[in-house]
């Protein structure tokens, strides 16, 4: 581990930005610069290098200059494991979060500070190669409770699940810890900080640019992945579906959009693969037969989602042998053309649960 000795980290800063670092040696220097370059002075910057295979943990040395900056190099242990360790280290009355291939403009801390009570969330850009996509929470300012901020986080998608267009009083994230191992943790984090907190500042402020790249773990169309989607989803399902019909109803939708990224790359996964995902296979197949009524009544899912929830609702067997069949059949029918969306129509679906 390399840091500063601790006579010269136990300064109180305002603001702790924790940035997990993991074969990012083409994105980290634009990260690093953009937080670097913030208007407001008093923060502090953790990098948390994250058993980088590549140049990561140098280029991140390489800021120790800067008197704002700590580095650390832990063996790999996935994101949540560097955010915690972070979380551990931090120093700032606030803590934000920010991910290595992204990037924040030069105002985002002190404008979101200024607004900041318990909670400040902003926008954020969705930044694709040729174009971005700009995501704001309000239109106008506004401050809501942590109740009110719950309800637009599920059941209006308003706030979306990510951590990093967020500025949160360190004091809220005191007993609150990423699960380990999980690829979409943001979902089944921020949901449980949300509540916490008296008054959310939401301001319509493009703050964040969340950058986009085929190669990104959570945009991996694996198998394994799609079902860490669907535990997280499944995780909001049980925490409040015994909520009112609104919040069980976002929660069912939730679901059966993870059921669908489920079934889009089932028929393209090994035998042994859909074998080792046997019990969350048979999870989904249980909660597909009790909802799929419900599910197929609603008007404005798209046709794919209700089929793939219907195919998972046979159960394991029915729904493996089909895909299969996809799977052998695909060089003719293209089964990829039966789960073809535009982005836009994968912008609504997916909208609030990014990363």
């Amino acid at each position: 581990m390399t840091d500063r000795k601790d006579s010269d980290i136990m300064t109180s800063y305002m603001i702790s930005v924790i940035i997990p670092i993991y074969n990012n040696e083409t994105t980290l220097r634009r990260c690093v610069d953009s937080v670097l370059a913030q208007t407001e002075p008093d923060l502090e910057i953790l990098l948390i290098d994250d058993g980088s295979e590549d140049d990561s943990g140098t280029i991140a040395d390489s800021y120790l200059a800067d008197p704002r900056v700590r580095v650390f190099h832990k063996a790999n242990g996935g994101l949540s494991s560097a955010r915690n360790y972070g979380l551990d280290r931090a120093n700032g009355e606030y803590i934000a979060f920010a991910d290595a291939d992204d990037w924040i403009e030069p105002e985002a801390y002190k404008t979101a500070l200024s607004f900041c009570e318990d909670v400040c969330v902003f926008g954020y850009s969705k930044d694709y190669p040729g174009k971005s996509l700009q995501r704001r929470p309000v239109k106008t300012h506004e401050t809501v409770s942590g109740e009110e901020a719950l309800n637009r986080l599920i059941v209006d998608a308003s706030i979306n699940h990510g951590v990093w267009n967020k500025l949160y009083r360190r004091v809220l994230l005191e007993d609150i810890r990423f699960p380990d191992g999980a690829i979409y943790e943001d979902i089944r984090t921020i949901y449980r900080i949300l509540p916490k907190a008296n008054r959310i500042a939401l301001i319509p402020d493009v703050l964040y640019h969340y950058m986009q790249y085929k190669g990104s773990l959570a945009h991996h169309s694996t198998l394994r992945n799609c079902l860490d989607h669907w535990t997280a989803t499944y995780e909001l399902y049980r925490t409040f579906g015994n909520k009112d019909g609104a919040f069980l109803h976002a929660c069912i939708m939730k679901c059966a959009v993870s059921i669908c990224r489920v079934w889009e790359c089932l028929w393209k996964t090994d035998a042994d693969a859909r074998r080792r995902e046997d019990e969350r296979l048979k999870e989904i197949t249980l909660f597909a037969k009790k909802y799929r009524r419900c599910i197929v009544r609603e008007k404005h899912y798209s046709a794919h989602i209700k089929a793939a929830v219907i195919l998972a609702s046979f159960g394991g067997r029915w729904s493996q042998w089909a895909a299969c069949l996809l799977r052998s059949a695909k060089r003719i029918i293209k089964p990829e053309r039966l789960f073809e969306r535009t982005d836009a129509a994968t912008e609504e679906m997916t909208y609030g649960m990014e990363r």
